[in-house]
């Protein structure tokens, strides 16, 4: 059975780091007992490094998230942006964010 989609909003680098999140948060779970001290640290290391992009490439990876139904990634980008808007100023959102003028 071959399932196509349609990804056009998602650039090639975008959807490649997609498949790297999926790739790293999504392994068949070991077996028992749950994940180690040491895998949730692994994993959350990788969510930092993962959202250490640019600010165009983190909207960019919301909006992919978005599109592509992958809620874990969503509440991560989205979590990522709060804080950045939170922690900026003014001039940077509205640079960021343009719409809202």
């Amino acid at each position: 059975m071959v399932v196509r989609t349609s990804v056009e909003p998602l650039s090639g680098d975008i959807l490649e780091r997609i498949i790297n999140y999926c790739n790293t948060h999504y392994q068949p779970p070991p077996p028992a007992p749950a994940r180690t001290e040491d895998e949730i640290r692994a994993l959350e290391n990788f969510d930092n490094e993962f959202v250490n992009v640019d600010f165009q490439t983190l909207k960019a990876l919301v909006q992919a998230a978005h599109y592509l139904d992958i809620q874990a990634l969503l509440d991560l980008t989205v979590e990522t942006m709060k804080w950045r808007v939170d922690t900026n100023s003014e001039a940077f959102i509205r640079q960021n964010f343009p719409h809202f003028q």
